[in-house]
């Protein structure tokens, strides 16, 4: 593969990464109005909103073998018009079943997305003999906040359905037509997949850097999930205005990835990852302390960029 092929598919699939999570955003901006709309107390939403994770790991576990069974860049051709379809069904959800039934569906067509951006974006970081894989996660949390700040946009022309449609299929067709150009790189190697290791058989210090990504993950989530919802208690304002919040995190978030290379040459992963940590213990004790409104914003960016 050339360089000019190469440089081809790292910018192909750093635009893909950006386009995959928009549809994401404009839910994640839309989860007030949706919990309002169906009258959901929070250990109700809180419960339905189960359905996208737990869809999402048992997806995981068949991704791979479906990534290796299509082809990676075939599978975007399935993947992006099902994802916009997947992502409408939270939103005209009628009850908390048939919510927790949509995003069971949106989370497991994010899972297999998710799997072939980074498959791609592996091989062709190897390609490339350069790091690319931040830089990806970076747009992904680009386009994260692109989507919240659609709905917090345009719901003054849109209604909330009209603004999740006008987000994930526009990004669905980008998507479909960008990834048939992507090159084809990797799948010529054929090599076999090395043997899954089992749990007793993983070093002691992976398992607790496994912790450690549970852990940010998990605050991630929570703030992804719940940061519109807090901020539409906090503010006097409406229940789409407020994905707002989203946008701030998501802005932060990309922010602390298109640096985190640099920062982790420039001071050791150890200082980075202990830096990153304080950064976002900040961050929550601005949202849970009973501080200003300001320093909510300041809350989300500083959990963000953590």
């Amino acid at each position: 593969m050339d360089q000019a092929t190469t440089r081809k598919g790292v910018l192909l699939i750093m635009t893909l990464f950006f386009l995959q999570p928009v549809a994401i955003g404009c839910w994640l901006a839309l989860i007030p109005f949706v919990k309002d709309t169906l009258g959901l107390s929070k250990a109700a939403l809180s419960v339905a909103l189960l359905g996208s994770p737990i869809a999402l790991l048992f997806a995981l576990q068949i991704a791979g073998k479906v990534v290796g069974l299509i082809g990676v860049r075939k599978l975007f051709l399935y993947a992006f018009p099902i994802q916009a379809v997947a992502s409408v069904l939270p939103i005209i959800a009628v009850n908390q079943l048939t919510l927790f039934l949509g995003l069971a569906v949106f989370g497991a067509s994010i899972a297999l997305m998710e799997v072939a951006l980074n498959v791609y974006a592996g091989r062709i970081e190897k390609k490339a003999a350069r790091h690319i894989m931040n830089r990806c996660h970076g747009f992904w949390a680009l386009g994260l906040m692109t989507g919240s700040l659609v709905v917090s946009t345009m719901t003054a022309l849109l209604s909330p359905l009209g603004a999740m449609m006008f987000g994930s299929f526009i990004t669905a067709i980008l998507g479909f037509y960008l990834a048939m150009g992507l090159p084809k790189v990797g799948e010529e190697e054929g090599k076999r997949a090395p043997r899954r290791r089992t749990f007793s058989e993983l070093p002691r210090p992976l398992f607790l850097i496994a912790l450690f990504m549970f852990a940010m993950t998990l605050t991630e989530g929570a703030m992804a999930d719940w940061a519109a919802i807090y901020l539409s208690e906090r503010m006097e304002t409406s229940l789409t205005e407020a994905g707002i919040a989203v946008t701030v995190f998501a802005g932060f978030l990309a922010a602390g990835r298109f640096v985190g290379d640099w920062l982790k040459h420039r001071f050791g992963a150890l200082i980075h990852a202990r830096g990153s940590i304080a950064t976002a213990v900040a961050g929550l004790r601005c949202l849970i302390l009973p501080l200003p409104v300001p320093f909510v914003f300041l809350g989300f960016a500083l959990v963000g960029v953590g």
